[in-house]
C-alpha cells in the first residue's frame, strides 16, 4: 500500500482437498515483487484425521513420496555386463557421446534420476560428474538424508556450488556423512550455502576449512553451532561473501576472520547478539577489509556512531548497507553525514527505525549519493517532504522510496511526491 488505507487482501487457495500430514511448508516466490509483501498471517482449515497414517510416505503426500524415491534410487549399480554389450538402446545408442551429454546436461535433478534408471546408457551419462559442478537440494529439503548425501559422493568429484540450505531438520542428516561429503568432494567448491543446518558442527567448520581452499561464497545464517566451532573460519583465505546473519560469532572470532579474508566483499553479521562490541570488529574490518561492497547491521545491538564513522572512513567503496532498528547510532554525531560524505558510491541505505535520522542527513544523500538507488527511513519523525524531493531530484536512479510511519510524510504529500516522480516506488505502511 502506498498511501491512504486501504482493505487488506484475502488470498484463498486449496491446499489439499485430502492430504493426511504432519508437517506443511509454505513457500512465497517473492521474485516479482516490488517490495516486502507485508504478509500478516496464514490460517489454515482442516478436520482431525479419523485413522492413524503409519506410513510416514503417505504423511507427506504423493509428491513427497515420489521425490524420496527417486531420491534414493540415485546409486544404481545393479546393471548387467550383457546388457551394457549388447548396445542395444534404440536411436541413442547411434548418437555419439557428446550429443547425449548435451541432451542431457538440459534436465534437472528428479529427471537425471528418472533417465537414469531406462538404461545403462544413460545411466552413465546422467552420472556424469561434469552434470553436478551446480548442485542444489534446498528445493528438496525435507526428504534428503545421510543416504542421499551418499549417494551422490561418487560422482561429485567436479562440484563448485552446493546448497543444502534448510536440509537435516529432525536428525535426518549427520555431521559426520557431512564431513565424509566435504572430504570427498569439496576440493573444487567456491559456493557453500548452508542456511539453518542444524547439523553443521565444529567438524564440519573444521572440514570445510581444511578442504575448500578456492571457497569464496559462505553462508551459514541461522546455524546453531558455538563461537568456538565458528573460529575454524579463520583458516579460509578466499572469502569474498560470508553470511553468519543470526549466528552465535563473537568480537575476537570475527576479527580473526575479517584479518585472514582481506578480498570480502560481502558481510552480513545481522542480529549476531554474541558480538558485545560491534564497533572493534568493524575497526579491524575496516583495517582489513577495506574494497567492502555490501554489510548487513540490522539490530547490532552495541554498534555504536563510531563504528559507523570508522566503517565509512575505511570502506569507501559500499554500495549497500543495511542499518536497520540500530538504536545507538545517533544523527547529532554526524556519523551519517560521514557515511555519506565517504561512500560516494552507496545505492542503497536502510535507516529503518533509526528515530534522529533528519534533514541534514537527507541532504548529505541528495549531495554526495548520485547513485542512490533505494532509500528507506521507515519512523523518522524529523525529515520534510522538501528533503524527500532534493533526494528524489538529485539521485536521477532512485526507484524506492519507504517513508513507512515517517509523520511529516502524509497520503498527500506522498501521492504529490508519487505524481512528480512517476519512476520512483514510495512506500507507505501507515497513514495519519
Amino acid at each position: 500500500m502506498t498511501s491512504g488505507y486501504s482493505a487488506a487482501r484475502q488470498i484463498y487457495e486449496t491446499v489439499c482437498r485430502f492430504l493426511h500430514c504432519s508437517l506443511i511448508r509454505l513457500e512465497f516466490n517473492h521474485e516479482q515483487a516490488g517490495y516486502y509483501p507485508e504478509l500478516d498471517a496464514v490460517e489454515l482449515y482442516g478436520v482431525e484425521a479419523k485413522e492413524k497414517v503409519g506410513h510416514v510416505n503417505r504423511a507427506l503426500g504423493f509428491q513427497t513420496e515420489r521425490t524420496v524415491k527417486l531420491l534414493k534410487q540415485l546409486s544404481l549399480t545393479d546393471y548387467s555386463p550383457s546388457e551394457e554389450a549388447s548396445g542395444d538402446f534404440g536411436y541413442f545408442g547411434l548418437l555419439p557421446d557428446e550429443l547425449i551429454q548435451y541432451i542431457v546436461s538440459f534436465l534437472d535433478l528428479l529427471s537425471l534420476s528418472k533417465a537414469a534408471q531406462t538404461c545403462s546408457l544413460l545411466f552413465r551419462h546422467c552420472y556424469d560428474p561434469s552434470l553436478y559442478s551446480q548442485l542444489d537440494l534446498q528445493p528438496y529439503w525435507n526428504t534428503v538424508d545421510d543416504c542421499t548425501l551418499e549417494a551422490f559422493q561418487s560422482r561429485c568429484t567436479r562440484l563448485e556450488r552446493f546448497s543444502l540450505s534448510w536440509t537435516g531438520g529432525c536428525g535426518h542428516l549427520t555431521a559426520p556423512v557431512f564431513v565424509s561429503f566435504i572430504k570427498t568432494c569439496g576440493f573444487n567448491v567456491t559456493c557453500l550455502r548452508l542456511a539453518c543446518c542444524q547439523f553443521i558442527q565444529k567438524e564440519s567448520i573444521d572440514a570445510i576449512a581444511a578442504t575448500c581452499s578456492t571457497l569464496k561464497e559462505l553462508d551459514l545464517q541461522s546455524c546453531t553451532l558455538s563461537a568456538d566451532g565458528l573460529s575454524g573460519l579463520s583458516k579460509l583465505s578466499t572469502l569474498t561473501s560470508l553470511n553468519l546473519y543470526r549466528t552465535q560469532v563473537t568480537v575476537s572470532v570475527m576479527q580473526s576472520i575479517a584479518r585472514a579474508n582481506p578480498g570480502l566483499l560481502h558481510l552480513n553479521l545481522g542480529a549476531c547478539n554474541k558480538i558485545a562490541a560491534f564497533d572493534d570488529v568493524m575497526e579491524t574490518i575496516g583495517e582489513n577489509c577495506k574494497d567492502l561492497h555490501s554489510v548487513d547491521l540490522w539490530r547490532a545491538r552495541s554498534f555504536t556512531s563510531l563504528g559507523l564513522i570508522l566503517l565509512a572512513e575505511n570502506c569507501p567503496n559500499l554500495v549497500e548497507l543495511d542499518l536497520g532498528w540500530i538504536n545507538a547510532l545517533h544523527s547529532g554525531s554526524r556519523c551519517f553525514i560521514t557515511l555519506f560524505e565517504n561512500c560516494k558510491n552507496l545505492q542503497k541505505i536502510f535507516l529503518t527505525a533509526i528515530r534522529s535520522v533528519n534533514e541534514k542527513d537527507m541532504e548529505a544523500i541528495a549531495n554526495n549519493c548520485p547513485n542512490m538507488q533505494q532509500v528507506d527511513i521507515l519512523g523518522t519523525s524529523k525529515v520534510s517532504p522538501s528533503s524527500v524531493t532534493k533526494i528524489a531530484m538529485s539521485c536521477k536512479s532512485l526507484c524506492l522510496f519507504d517513508v513507512s510511519f515517517c509523520s511529516q510524510l502524509t497520503s498527500e504529500v506522498v501521492d504529490d511526491l508519487q505524481h512528480q516522480f512517476p519512476h520512483v516506488s514510495f512506500k507507505r505502511s501507515f497513514s495519519t
